[in-house]
């Protein structure tokens, strides 16, 4: 069984797999607190990042199901 680091590390390798382009990772719970954090990610941006999933999570549909998903934010910038 794995333990959470390796998870996240899994999950972070994931993210630069599906896209080679990604420059930086950040891992947070839902109260802000940084996990992991890969890249030109620091422990700074944790806390708005959950800030605009929580955004991003009131736009989406009420589904009424017993599982639902957490939004996955990517931020893209030019230059």
């Amino acid at each position: 069984m794995a333990t959470m680091e390796e998870r996240i590390d899994e999950v972070i390798k994931s993210v630069y797999e599906k896209d080679p382009d990604v420059a930086g990772v950040v891992v947070v719970d839902e109260d802000g607190l940084c996990l992991a954090m890969d890249g030109l990610m620091t422990e700074a941006t944790a806390g708005l990042v959950v800030s605009i999933v929580n955004r991003a999570d009131s736009v989406l549909p009420d589904t009424n199901t017993p599982i639902r998903s957490t939004p996955v934010v990517q931020i893209e910038a030019d230059g």
